[in-house]
């Protein structure tokens, strides 16, 4: 049975009335969309605590209703080298999908930005996929995981388009 595990931010915010993500911001006008930018943080424990497993989930954050996730633009920071760190991003929308967006990113090498683009490639890259209503976006790890013995610093970065 997976273990689920909140992220720094996503613990946050679930303590904030507001409901809203840290976010940044680009516009577009030109399409009358803004780029905003979920960014997570998760520590991996030093090996002996609740260290996590394959299978188990990070839960990273919220996204609006009608986000549309950039593949390209977002991506996966690892402090430390691991022997086997990979990740699937997805979210718990209409119909769930654990991997929407990144599929097995590889991210055991330390201080390496991994995009969600170089995983097996996502279907949401070749079709954009829209969120429906409000959405928690997740990493699951995926495959064997073998860690670094001390704590290590994960941050997700999910570039994310909407409209206004």
């Amino acid at each position: 049975m997976s273990t689920t595990y909140p992220s720094v931010e996503f613990a946050n915010l679930a303590a904030n009335a507001s409901g809203q993500p840290v976010a940044a911001y680009v516009n577009d006008t030109a399409r009358g969309r803004k780029m905003r930018y979920l960014i997570a943080n998760y520590t991996i424990p030093a090996t002996g605590g609740a260290v996590p497993i394959s299978g188990d989930i990070i839960n990273l954050g919220t996204l609006p209703k009608g986000a549309i996730v950039d593949p390209q633009k977002s991506h996966v920071w690892n402090e430390l080298v691991h022997t086997a760190l990979n990740f699937d991003i997805g979210d718990d929308g209409v119909t769930a999908d654990a991997a929407r967006y990144a599929s097995n990113l590889d991210c055991k090498a330390a201080n390496a930005q991994v995009a969600f683009s170089s995983g097996t490639i996502p279907a949401a890259l070749k079709t954009p996929y829209q969120t429906l209503l409000k959405t928690t976006v997740s990493a699951t790890l995926h495959g064997t995981v073998t860690l670094n013995a001390a704590a290590s610093q994960v941050r997700f970065c999910i570039a994310y388009w909407v409209l206004g």
